[in-house]
Formats: structure tokens, sequence, C-alpha cells
């Protein structure tokens, strides 16, 4: 973008500014960042007492905490695979975060934990005897423009950290219980032997509040963005809506965003051989015109 003098171009840095601030000081910004150390101090707990946290109870513990904070903020809706009685499987997800009205970027995650010996066991266990995690994840990034992260669950007690988050937020250690890592430092340090805690913290990861905190950059990522009518049709295939089925009645703006059909999002999750247990949808202040 060109700006024709200098007081343009502080004017749209103090603008980008504020809107960072507001995103920052944002429910579902402090949302992710509460879900993060609840699940550092829950993996502390049990590893304390020699208990193994797993994947698919901590992803329904999160789903709950969310759930929860849907019940005060009408801009976050759920959805899932199965009832909620019936949850015996599914550890991904899919996060769809609205950036601005009807426009959407899709997140799909693969959640692992940590073990009582601290490292992530079966991280780099071929899937049905013929590929690895990362390499799904990958075709469905390639195809689709989605941002792909392993999301790791984190908890170790003797462990202190003090930094900043991509957009130079100050965070502690317990931001960390629940982190993103790109596809290709997993591949990349998995096959080379067992990976712990501190194969990618603090260096490679990033705690996972920047999908709700930071302003994301698609062009920096190469991903894509997608319309409220493509939402709609990924989530109307699950068939329990936990939270505010309303969410994506709310106003938007259906502006086609990519050349995609309205049925992208479920064609190339199916291409991928991917069925994430929830899918989950966020929508922005803007839509909403309150806080949230």
């Amino acid at each position: 973008m060109a700006f024709a003098n200098a007081d343009e171009w502080a004017g749209e840095g103090e603008l980008k500014f504020k809107k960072m601030l507001l995103v920052q000081l944002s429910n579902r910004c402090k949302l992710f960042e509460s879900i993060s150390t609840d699940t550092w101090n829950k993996i502390i707990r049990n590893h304390r007492t020699g208990n193994q946290a797993r994947e698919i109870g901590l992803t329904s513990d999160i789903v709950s905490e969310i759930e929860d904070n849907r019940l005060s903020f009408p801009n976050i809706g759920v959805w899932a695979l199965e009832a909620r009685n019936e949850r015996t499987h599914g550890n991904d997800m899919d996060i769809f975060v609205e950036t601005a009205t009807g426009q959407f970027l899709w997140w799909a995650l693969q959640a692992k934990v940590l073990n009582l010996d601290g490292t992530y066991h079966d991280i780099a266990t071929l899937r049905s005897g013929r590929e690895y995690q990362w390499t799904k994840l990958n075709r469905l990034s390639a195809a689709s423009g989605c941002v792909v992260r392993y999301l790791l669950y984190n908890g170790l007690a003797d462990y202190l950290f003090n930094g900043k988050d991509i957009c130079s937020r100050k965070f502690d250690e317990d931001q960390f219980g629940c982190s993103l890592v790109k596809t290709n430092d997993i591949e990349r340090l998995a096959l080379a032997g067992p990976v712990s805690f501190h194969s990618f913290h603090p260096k490679l990861a990033q705690p996972w509040r920047i999908i709700t905190c930071c302003l994301f950059n698609p062009n920096k990522e190469e991903a894509t963005y997608y319309s409220s009518a493509q939402i709609r049709e990924a989530v109307g295939l699950y068939p329990y809506s936990i939270g505010n089925k309303a969410t994506l009645d709310l106003p938007s703006v259906d502006t086609k965003l990519n050349d995609f059909s309205v049925n992208a999002i479920n064609d190339f999750s199916v291409s991928a051989e991917r069925k994430p247990a929830y899918r989950i949808v966020i929508r922005s202040t803007t839509s909403l015109n309150q806080t949230n």
C-alpha cells in the first residue's frame, strides 16, 4: 500500500495499533490465554501424581471451556461429530476466526500431549501404515490455503520462561500450555528421533493465543480467506451444535473471497482424509458490534 505523505502513513500505523490493542483486549483473546493456563496447570498436576493426561480428555475440556464462555458472549459456536456424552475419540479441530466481517481464516490443528517422560509419543507414527500426520496436514494446506499447526498440550513444573509472541506481547511459561508448532519443524525433528518439550520450546513454538490475540498476516503465510457461506457449509455436516447455533446467522458479508466452491472446506478435508472432531467458529467485534 502506498501513502501520500508521512501523516497518512502515521495515521495508518495508529489505526493498526488501535485495532491490535482491541484484539488483544478482547474476550476471545483472554479466553485462549485462560485455556492455556488451565491446560498447563492440569498437565503438571496429572504428571505430579503419576497420571498421564490424555489428548481426547484435554481437547474435550478445552471445548467445554469455550462453551462456557459462549454463555456470556454469543460470538462463538462449536460443532461436533459426537454428542457430549459420546465423546470417545478425536483430538483435532478446525478453528475459523473472523478477521473482518464475513472474512475467516481457517486453522487446522492436530493435537499432541506431553507425556510423563517429557516427550511426545507417536508423533512420527505412520497413519494407516501409509503416511505421517504432517503429510496430510501439508496436503490440506497446499490445496486449501488453510493454516496448519500441531497443537501441543504441555505442562512442565520446573520450566520458567518469559518472552514475546509474534505480535510482541509478553507471556510466561503457562501460555505454552497450548502451543503451536509448524509441521515442517515437527517433521524435521521427529524423524531424527524422540522429541521433547525442549525440542520445540521456546524457539519453534508460539502460544496458541496468537490465533485470537494477533492480527494475522495471511499474505505472509500464503493463507486463504473464507466466506461466511463456506463456513456455514463446513459446519453443516456436523450433527451436534454446541453453543450458539445462531453464530453464523449474525450479519455478515458473503463476498467471494476465493475461487473455491461453497463446499470447498469439506471437499479439501475429504481429499486430505481428515475429519476433525470439532469445528469452532469465532466471530469478531465487527460482526457483533460489542466486545468479544
